[in-house]
This record gives C-alpha cells, sequence and structure tokens, in this order.
C-alpha cells in the first residue's frame, strides 16, 4: 500500500532528514498492514520527525491524535500531510473510536504514552494505557520507539532549538511488541498495566530513559 507524496512533502522531509544524525531499527517496521508506534515525547516537533524517519522508508503516511488547538499551527496542511487528526482530546471514547477506525483501515498510528512532552532527561512519565488497549482491540503490535530531538515547550522554542542546537536528533526503532496472548482473555485493569509497562521499558532501553513505575 505505498503513497505518492508531493514535492513539497519531500523537500520537507529532506530538511528534517539533515537533522537526524541518526536513525536506528528501520528495519524493525511491518512493511504492510496496520500497527502502532509508541515514542516518547520530548519535542513540538517530534511527529515531524517520526515522519521524516519513516514515511519515505515504507511510503506510507503516518496518522496521530492531535490536538484541536493544534489546527490553528498546522491547519489542513497537517491533516493533509502529516497526518494530524485533530480531535478534542478530553473526549476520550472519540479519541479511542476514531483511532479504531485508523487502525481497522489498515494504517499507522501514533501513540505518545506518556501523554504530553517530558523534559526529564533521566525518567519517562507514567505510561498511559491507550496503545495497550488499541493494540488488543484492533489486534496488531506496537513498535516501541527511542527519540532523542532537540527540546522545545512551545512553536518558537522548538525551532529555535531545531534550527541552531548542535545535538542533532536520533530516532531508535525497536523490534515489534505482539500481545496475542491476550486477545481472547477479558481484558482488565492489570493487563493493560503490564503490556504497557513492558511497551515503557522498551521505549525506556531505546531512548536512555528508565521507566520507575
Amino acid at each position: 500500500m505505498s503513497e505518492k507524496f508531493p514535492w513539497f512533502v519531500k523537500a520537507i522531509v529532506r530538511i528534517f532528514r539533515g537533522k537526524i544524525k541518526k536513525i536506528e531499527g528501520l528495519e524493525n517496521l511491518p512493511k504492510e498492514g496496520a500497527f502502532i508506534i509508541s515514542a516518547n515525547h520530548q519535542s513540538f516537533l517530534d511527529a515531524v520527525f517520526m515522519h521524516s524517519a519513516i514515511i519515505t522508508y515504507l511510503k506510507r503516511y503516518i496518522y496521530s491524535i492531535s490536538k484541536e488547538g493544534l489546527k490553528k499551527t498546522y491547519g489542513d496542511f497537517g491533516r493533509k500531510y502529516l497526518g494530524m487528526i485533530y480531535i478534542d482530546t478530553s473526549d476520550k471514547k472519540k479519541v479511542i473510536n476514531t483511532s479504531l477506525d485508523y487502525l481497522k483501515g489498515g494504517h499507522i498510528l501514533v501513540v505518545f504514552p506518556e501523554g504530553g512532552r517530558n523534559y526529564d532527561k533521566e525518567n519517562l512519565l507514567k505510561g498511559k494505557t491507550g496503545a495497550a488497549r488499541l493494540s488488543l482491540w484492533a489486534k496488531v503490535p506496537v513498535i516501541p520507539v527511542g527519540l532523542i530531538s532537540p527540546k522545545g515547550k512551545g512553536v518558537l522554542e522548538s525551532i529555535v532549538n531545531f534550527l541552531f542546537a548542535k545535538n542533532k536528533a536520533e530516532i531508535y526503532i525497536g523490534k515489534p511488541l505482539t500481545f496475542e496472548k491476550y486477545y481472547d482473555q477479558e481484558m482488565t485493569k492489570e493487563m493493560l498495566y503490564d503490556i504497557t509497562k513492558e511497551i515503557m521499558i522498551s521505549i525506556g532501553r531505546l531512548c536512555g530513559k528508565k521507566y520507575p513505575y
């Protein structure tokens, strides 16, 4: 299911790829079918770095749930070409249903289980269980990803750090995590916490952070 990208998307990808010092593990990405990319989150531009590293390799767009407020910044460009799904993130049911629709449609979905940007250099935030739920309901694998990118608490700081930071981004992609053993079982909180912990520990190993939960 390869997709063609317009010239300006390819141009943006080249610009951002020039700011990525290292990408490891692209071979761990499934070549077809739906799956979840689950990554740590520390920069406003993480999703763009992720796209730049992955979409030309797979020749497929990837999608991510985005706060409605980001529509003012990225607009239709973000929706069409960065895979941003603008939604009221306070409506958890809508978030889950929309995410499932994309996965069942055979798409790639990015989930940041920390729930927001984390500037702690040593520890991950406690992981939310959304990726675990979606993986079980859609019966798709989770690909853990560790991101090390120029940080920024807002659009301006992120762009400045992107342009002038000496340390370029690094992206480490882990092997697929599959949870078939849980498919025929009743979903419980303990199960979701166990799966989430496995995902977060894998992400931590890739980005050099601990998961203290």
